[in-house]
This record gives C-alpha cells, structure tokens and sequence, in this order.
C-alpha cells in the first residue's frame, strides 16, 4: 500500500496549482444523504469534454456519475466498493487486519486529489445544514493549496 501513497503523493507534487488539469466532484452518500442524482445531472453541462474525478464513499455514486457524466472523462484514483448504504467508517471499524488502515488512506488520498483539482463540486446534504467533515475538509485544502503542496515539495 505504501508505495501506492508514494506514487500518488509524487503525482500530486508534479500537479502544480497552476496545471491542475481535472475537476472533482465530492459526495457523501451513506452518513449524510445527498441527491448525488440531481447534482450530477445539474453540473454535467459544464463538465462536458473535462477529465472528472468522483470520489464518494458509495460505489453507487460513482457508477451514477458514469452514467450521468457520459459526455466527461469520469475517473477514480481510490477503489470504492458497494456499501449498500452503511458509512465506511463503520465498516472499517468492525473490520480485522487491513481493512480499516486501507479506507483510512483511500480517504486520503482521495482527500489529496480533491484538493489538488482545478474545481471542486460538492454536494449538499439533503437535511442538514452543512456539508460532512470529509467534504469540509476538501473544501478547506482545496482553497487553501499551500496545505497540501508546502509539506509534499
């Protein structure tokens, strides 16, 4: 696993602010409902011809950006399985040996690329006033690069 971050982080190094070449879409499908659905058909106009990475703690949401996002190059960096709706962090809780240690650096790097995109997208929660932690987050280290970039050069 390890040399995968590596590989990511020497990527992400090379991706300078001024050459981020692919926007990013963050949504939370499990603990926090998002109309992914919607937003993903809202957004596709203007993502039409662009490289578009998704990241989501639901398969689901990443096949309906396939799906939705057709006239976009969609792309993942993390492999996201099928939850069938329960949060990851309580998956990887329950879960013995590597598992929870390899969604925690999923999410990291996930977290990384999101923040080194030209644009980030996120959804919104359907009944809660604010977004999750994880998509908060992504927000601040992407307007914030100098957090990602000052530790990686």
């Amino acid at each position: 696993m390890l040399p995968y971050i590596v590989f990511v982080l020497l990527i992400l190094v090379a991706q300078r602010p001024a050459v981020r070449k692919w926007w990013s879409i963050t949504a939370v499908a499990t603990d926090i409902r998002t109309d992914y659905r919607s937003f993903q058909s809202k957004v596709a106009p203007q993502l039409t011809g662009r490289r578009v990475l998704v990241c989501s703690d639901d398969r689901a949401v990443i096949r309906s950006a396939e799906d939705i996002l057709a006239g976009s190059q969609v792309f993942t960096v993390t492999e996201t399985e099928d939850t069938g709706g329960q949060p990851l962090h309580h998956r990887g809780v329950s879960r013995d040996g590597d598992e929870p240690r390899r969604l925690t650096i999923n999410m990291l790097v996930d977290l990384l690329c999101l923040a080194s995109s030209r644009h980030l997208l996120v959804t919104a929660s359907q009944k809660q006033c604010s977004n999750s932690g994880f998509s908060s987050l992504a927000k601040l280290l992407h307007k914030h690069p100098y957090l990602v970039n000052q530790p990686l050069s």
